[in-house]
């Protein structure tokens, strides 16, 4: 077998028909292939993105109802603070300070929960901050509020006291009143002056002046009263008023004005008209004799003439004396 040393060169093989159509059929499949992947990127970029809206929502949502349970927390602890408050709006010294401190921390708390980028971990925690210094107030104002309905308790006792005292204060008043006037009356009472041997003598005058008793109407030129004013330890010293009534057998108070005659106020029977007014000097705890000389304008008359005499509006003697008719 002969070999040629030539080298043989190969003829191009002409394209057939049949390989421009695989060729076709490569691009489409590269094409479906393209379209296929495309496709799924696009679904799965809109899946992604419908998931990562999804979460979003969904964090939004979570926000929201954290913001709205958070609200919902601090609206709480405000009624607990307000409830605790109640009348109590006008709170003084450290209270006070703690009610301002209150009042920041719900402001910086609402500020919070407003906020839509706001720290809703951060406002719980200002909310148990809150809740704290809310129990801490509400045991203080319970403690003072329990304080005030002792005091008040203690107040309406003393009050009641007070009044009770007021009432004894009023009546000893009352009794001390009665007491002194009591007691005023009855030195008023025994100060009054009593007097014994009441003598009523008729006196007659003869032209010498020689005095004689006479027991003669026609002959009297008037009455000697006499008497003795008792010891009295209770009256005071000094000069003592006693009136004298002088009734007539006709029964008849005399009385001349021009003689000194008047009227006077009794203890027990008003008004009464007295003849003499006779003022004696009396020594407390001493016994005094009296004596005084009365005579009247007219003739004496035939009868029993009644001698009266007070002191003090009370009267503390009586005497009588006749006088006949006839000349001897």
């Amino acid at each position: 077998m002969a070999y040629s040393s030539n080298p043989t060169t190969a003829n191009p093989v002409p394209e057939t028909p049949e390989s421009n159509g695989g060729n076709t059929k490569m691009w489409y499949i590269i094409l479906i292939v393209a379209l296929i992947g495309t496709w799924g990127y696009l679904f799965y970029d809109k899946t992604k993105s419908n998931r990562r809206e999804n979460e979003l929502r969904t964090q939004v949502e979570t926000t929201d109802s954290l913001r709205s349970a958070v609200q919902m927390q601090f609206d709480a602890a405000s009624k607990e603070l307000d409830a605790a408050l109640g009348q109590n709006t006008q709170l003084q010294g450290t209270l006070a300070q703690q009610k301002a401190e209150i009042d920041r921390l719900k402001n910086e708390i609402q500020s919070e929960i407003n906020n839509k980028n706001g720290d809703l971990s951060r406002a719980r925690a200002l909310i148990e901050e809150l809740r704290g210094k809310v129990t801490n107030l509400v045991a203080q104002i319970e403690v003072l509020r329990k304080q005030n309905v002792q005091l008040a308790t203690a107040n309406q006792s003393l009050t009641l006291r007070n009044d009770t005292l007021a009432q004894e204060k009023v009546a000893i008043a009352d009794t001390l009143i009665t007491t002194r006037t009591e007691k005023a009356r009855i030195e008023d009472e025994a100060s009054t002056l009593h007097i014994s041997e009441i003598q009523i003598s008729p006196i007659s005058v003869a032209r010498s002046g020689k005095e004689s008793q006479t027991s003669r109407a026609s002959k009297a030129d008037y009455l000697r009263v006499s008497f003795t004013i008792d010891e009295n330890r209770v009256a005071s010293s000094g000069p003592k008023s006693l009136y004298v009534i002088v009734t007539d057998p006709d029964g008849n108070a005399v009385s001349s004005p021009a003689m000194g005659s008047g009227t006077f106020t009794t203890r027990q029977n008003g008004e009464k008209v007295f003849t003499k007014q006779l003022t004696v000097n009396y020594t407390t705890g001493e016994s005094l004799p009296v004596s005084f000389n009365w005579s009247q304008q007219n003739s004496y008359k035939a009868g029993t003439y009644h001698v009266e005499i007070y002191h003090n509006g009370y009267r503390i003697g009586n005497g009588n004396v006749s006088l006949r008719k006839g000349l001897f």
